[in-house]
């Protein structure tokens, strides 16, 4: 190689080394903590909000590239509470047009970006957000400046912008706002032209949330594909398509939108002198629906932009309705084939955002922007595979405003059946009040098979409402409803409803039953009366007058204003056990079963898959029932010609009256159930029996058997009165360590045989015929406490045996009794050896002929209880007896004497 070529090639090479160096090493000598900090302030600066960038990277190959990670803008001082956020933003540049003064970016691309705003309550009336807020209001001098500075240094001429600063551009930033006239703004021009590829953004989301923080619009897996071009004279040309894929509106009628996808597509020019933005061209397509959309948006650097657009869209034909039709109207659409015809106008002008609070105290702020929207849906049909036939002539109507939303037509047929309904919603984003009417006529059998449910019958309501949509409580109603031969059934259903008809009129807050009849399961009911406050009664509004929602299942913390009754019912056969206590969809018998209500056992809580218990609803109820009912079935007890009149206090029912026949005898009952605790029901009742049979009795209440172990031994007809109080378990059946009872028991002519006790005296006194008793008369005064029952004056006759007795006897089947017996001398003298010989004068020698009275203890545990014979009772009875014979002889001694001395003196 010649000498001369050598130089040359070492000047090459090192320069190419040096370059390779440049790229590889600058990156890493790139201060990236003080980049991320002058982003940070002067992105705080400019958008006068707080800014978090949480990493910066940076790189030359193969093009220059800067990315900025964990990206958060938190809210603006004085402007509706917003917070944006982005997982990343990504920008890549040409090298080489940078030499040129010219800016090419390949790509921005904007990974995750997430936007949400909070709806402003009320706009402040003359600047009530306070006169120090920073900002101007929109279209003053000063807020012009702003914006004017703000695109001067956001343009490639900004000063500091490290890749294509530039003294002019600056000097030309720094006084863009100084000659503006009021309204106007100064001319802005760039020193390069940028020109972008494609801006890209990725998987973004938007949610704006009414100020309570309910969602009013939601938008999610939204795309943007856009191109860019930054002229000399700041005009930005931007060219692309939007798709989102999932989009909520959230209006007082239901949710809009679920499956309905957007594309937008559109030619924009921003002109960043006049801040303002031209639709030149863009077509939005409401999935079948496709609108055009012209006009403009100025203001848009200022933070205050305003509107001036209008979209236009059909008739056109869509073969699926269901995105554009309120939730609400139309549940459940699964398999649902629709179609109809479309059309959509709005036009939208105004401010966007309500502004800020101007500086200079300027009171006044920009009204928020004025739309109109038309919509309507015309020749709709409805098909489902579970619906007998289709639903034809759906029609829908709505009209939009800020203030208003108006549905003055929805119509539906099919078949005989018809709806028509219209409705107005006024301040429908801040608090919703609307008012309506509804003329409708439905042949059931029209949903007979929806949801696996069998419907026949007729149902018609001529209904019209108004009131608060965020308060039920105070909406009012009035109309009728009727019901007619409806039968229901299903898996769904706890029980089939058969031949079910009603007459019900709303006056406001009333609702007059003039007829409700119809069967139950195998219950057959006739209800007539009125309900006051009947919305009470809705389970859906427990838990928004509960605390947390969970209250709802305690009735007690319940605060509504209660329903107020005053109903009458007639039934020939009521079961009350299934009617209240079964499961919704549930199966067998209720919760707790015949075993737990015997044994007096806590219950398990119940089905957990029910949410709220059926007494429940008695804690938002007052006033009185009146009940006549031939055959009553509760908790598993039957009674006849039940006759009760029933007083209800907000989960208290008060007994006035209760009786009918039952167990063969009669039974009353007074006194109270409190269910306000739903977890722990009490009671505190009277109750009387007369002439009930025994062993229907004790059978039924095996439990309550357990103090006295009478079941199953004891016949015949008692009477018993008791006062007991006391608590029941989930299934209503009485928890016996509770039970606080006391009472008296009488029978007449009953039987008594095999009992543990008899035959254990039997065996004891070697008596057979103590085993079964011919009773005569039986009188037992009881008290029961702590899971035990005491005796004291019981009095027993069987033929010419007696027995009385003290003492307790426990639910575990302990015992601690004392017992006379009183027995005849036939059977007396069986029981001569088992009695101490110095005690036998006692026992055996009353007189000749004379029944033997024994003292007894009973101890031990049942069924085989120890018996023996109370000695200390004899010894106490024999010292009674010699102190007797002693006084008895010391008188006939006295006698004797006074005779004598009478002799004496008379002589």
């Amino acid at each position: 190689m010649p000498r001369t070529g050598r130089p040359l090639l070492t000047i090459l090479l090192i320069a190419l080394a040096l370059l390779v160096i440049v790229v590889l090493v600058l990156p890493l000598l790139i201060p990236k903590q003080q980049v991320r900090d002058w982003i940070v302030a002067r992105a705080e600066r400019e958008l006068e909000r707080p800014v978090a960038v949480g990493s910066v990277g940076a790189g030359l190959l193969p093009r220059p590239w800067v990315r900025l990670g964990e990206i958060e803008l938190g809210e603006a001082p004085g402007q509706p509470a917003s917070r944006i956020t982005a997982e990343s933003v990504t920008l890549r540049l040409s090298l080489l047009p940078l030499l040129q003064r010219r800016a090419e970016v390949t790509s921005i691309l904007i990974e995750r970006p997430h936007f949400e705003m909070t709806l402003p309550g009320e706009l402040p009336a003359g600047g009530a957000a306070g006169d120090d807020a920073p900002g101007q209001g929109a279209g003053s001098a000063s807020a012009d400046h702003r914006a004017s500075g703000a695109f001067a240094e956001a343009a490639p001429a900004g000063e500091g912008i490290p890749l294509i600063g530039s003294g002019d551009g600056a000097a030309a930033g720094e006084g863009a706002g100084e000659g503006a006239a009021e309204g106007g703004r100064a001319a802005v021009s760039s020193p390069v032209e940028i020109e972008i590829h494609e801006l890209q953004i990725r998987d973004g989301s938007l949610a704006i949330l009414h100020p309570g923080g309910k969602p009013f619009l939601e938008i999610g897996r939204l795309e943007e594909r856009l191109s860019a071009q930054f002229s000399r004279q700041a005009v930005i040309a931007l060219e692309g398509q939007t798709e989102i894929d999932e989009l909520q509106l959230h209006l007082p009628a239901g949710a809009l939108g679920h499956g309905l996808q957007v594309r937008l597509t559109k030619r924009l020019s921003l002109d960043t002198n006049a801040d303002r933005l031209e639709i030149e061209q863009a077509t939005l397509a409401l999935g079948e629906l496709p609108v055009e959309v012209q006009g403009a948006v100025a203001g848009l650097s200022a933070g205050a932009p305003i509107a001036d657009l209008h979209l236009s869209g059909g008739p056109a034909r869509v073969e699926e309705i269901m995105a554009y039709v309120p939730a609400s109207l139309l549940a459940g659409t699964e398999d649902v084939r629709s179609s109809g015809t479309l059309e959509l106008s709005a036009r939208i002008e105004g401010a966007l955002v309500p502004p800020e609070p101007s500086r200079e105290g300027q009171k006044e702020l920009l009204p928020p922007a004025d739309f109109t929207v038309d919509f309507s849906l015309a020749e709709g049909r409805i098909e489902h595979p579970e619906l007998p036939a289709a639903l034809e002539g759906l029609a829908i109507e709505v009209h939009a405003t800020p203030d208003t939303l108006h549905l003055p037509s929805i119509a539906l047929r099919s078949g005989t059946s018809r709806l028509h309904a219209d409705a107005i919603v006024s301040d429908y984003i801040a608090a919703p009040r609307f008012r309506g009417a509804l003329d409708a006529q439905i042949d059931l059998a029209l949903f007979d098979g929806v949801e696996s449910l069998q419907l026949s019958g007729s149902a018609s309501a001529k209904l019209t409402a108004s009131g608060p949509l965020d308060r039920p409580g105070e909406v009012r109603a009035d109309g009728t409803v009727r019901l007619q031969d409806l039968n229901a059934s299903g898996p769904e259903l706890p029980l089939p409803i058969a031949d079910l008809n009603a007459d019900l009129t709303l006056r406001g807050e009333k609702l007059r039953i003039r007829q409700l009849a119809g069967r139950i399961g195998a219950s057959d009911l006739r209800l007539t009366g009125e309900v006051a406050g009947y919305r009470a009664l809705d389970p859906a509004v427990w838990t928004t007058a509960a605390d947390g929602g969970e209250s709802a299942l305690e009735p007690a913390r319940i605060d509504l204003e209660p329903a107020r009754i005053d109903l009458e019912l007639h039934s020939e056969h009521l079961d009350l056990d299934a009617l209240m206590l079964q499961p919704p969809g549930g199966e067998g018998a209720p919760s707790g079963g015949r075993d737990a209500r015997d044994a007096g056992d806590h219950g398990s809580g119940g089905d957990a898959s029910e949410p709220i218990p059926p007494t429940a609803a008695l804690g938002v109820i007052e006033g009185r029932i009146t009940a006549e009912v031939g055959e009553l079935v509760l908790n598993r007890a039957r009674a006849r010609d039940v006759k009760a009149r029933l007083r209800l206090d907000r989960g208290r029912i008060f007994l006035e009256s209760a009786g009918g026949l039952a167990f063969g005898g009669t039974v009353a009952a007074e006194g109270e159930i409190d269910f306000r605790d739903a977890a722990n029901p009490r009671f505190d009742v009277q109750t009387h029996v007369h002439q009930v049979e025994a062993r229907k009795l004790y059978d039924y209440a095996a439990g309550l058997s357990r103090f006295g172990r009478l079941g199953g031994f004891l016949s015949g007809r008692i009477d018993a009165s008791a006062k007991m109080s006391g608590a029941l378990d989930d299934s209503l059946a009485l928890e016996l360590g509770s039970l606080d009872s006391e009472g008296r028991l009488e029978t007449q002519d009953a039987e008594l045989g095999g009992h543990p006790l008899q035959q254990s005296l039997s065996s004891y006194l070697s008596v057979p015929q103590l085993e079964r008793l011919e009773i005569s008369d039986w009188i037992q005064p009881f008290r029961i406490q702590n899971g035990r029952l005491t005796i004291d004056g019981m009095q027993l006759r069987a033929g010419e045996i007696e027995l009385s007795g003290s003492g307790w006897q426990a639910i575990d089947g302990s015992v601690g009794l004392e017992f006379e017996l009183l027995l005849p001398p036939e059977l007396s003298e069986r029981i001569r050896g088992k009695v101490p010989a110095e005690l036998q004068p006692v026992l055996f020698e009353p007189g000749e002929g004379e029944r033997v009275l024994v003292p007894l203890e009973v101890t031990g545990r049942l069924p085989k209880p120890k018996v023996g014979l109370d000695e200390a009772r004899l010894r106490a009875t024999l010292r009674q007896r010699a102190t007797e014979l002693l006084e008895e002889e010391r008188d006939d001694l006295e006698q004797k004497l006074r005779d004598r001395l009478e002799g004496l003196f008379k002589r």
